[in-house]
């Protein structure tokens, strides 16, 4: 289904999202391919899915879960999660099967980048992908990611290799962030010791 990606709405996940969660899952066929728990997922009951969503709900500031919406169908699911350290995050994306193909995820990727950037000032992004996920991979590629590093681990889904791309864009604007903003990220996540808290300047 064409789509044009300028009718999308990105809002935080909530409970209320768990039938149309329901639906896109039925609807991505390929959805267990990369996702350990997308091979499930479309047999699920819809209890099932309230407790997935009520989970992603309360993701903790500075992260959050995101749900992509057009024409009032969930298109998607876009995660900031914790990073490698307390600089950076991480983003976990996948798209509803019939709405592949259409540049939603490049555009709520490159989106949610600027966001992190600019709004809560993290020093970079990263995205990892399985090497056999050449859709997913194509969506860094676009935005400028390079690959930082690469690991192997279990291999998740039906087709995943286990052999992992870390792909990581830097913040270009974090020399004139506001250095409140990267203070109040570093002790939100915890990084700091209360001896670094002390000698912070009042």
């Amino acid at each position: 289904m064409k789509i044009d990606v300028e009718d999308l709405i990105i809002v935080p996940v909530r409970k209320a999202a768990a039938l149309e969660h329901l639906k896109a899952c039925k609807d991505t066929k390929n959805l267990g391919d990369f996702l350990d728990w997308g091979k499930d997922a479309p047999y699920w009951s819809i209890k099932q899915h309230l407790i997935w969503i009520g989970a992603c709900e309360s993701t903790k500031v500075p992260y959050n879960s995101n749900a992509i919406y057009w024409n009032n169908k969930l298109v998607g699911m876009f995660d900031m999660v914790e990073g490698a350290d307390a600089y950076g995050m991480q983003l976990l994306y996948w798209v509803r099967g019939n709405f592949q193909g259409n540049g939603i995820a490049t555009a709520i990727v490159e989106l949610l980048t600027e966001r992190a950037f600019l709004g809560t000032a993290w020093d970079y992004v990263e995205i990892h992908v399985d090497k056999g996920n050449i859709g997913s991979r194509k969506v860094p590629e676009k935005l400028g990611f390079s690959i930082d590093e690469s690991y192997l681990m279990p291999p998740m889904g039906l087709k995943g290799t286990g052999h992992m791309d870390v792909w990581v864009k830097y913040n270009p604007y974090s020399r004139i962030i506001r250095p409140e903003i990267k203070e109040l990220n570093k002790r939100v996540n915890g990084c700091w010791s209360q001896m670094q808290k002390t000698y912070l300047p009042k």
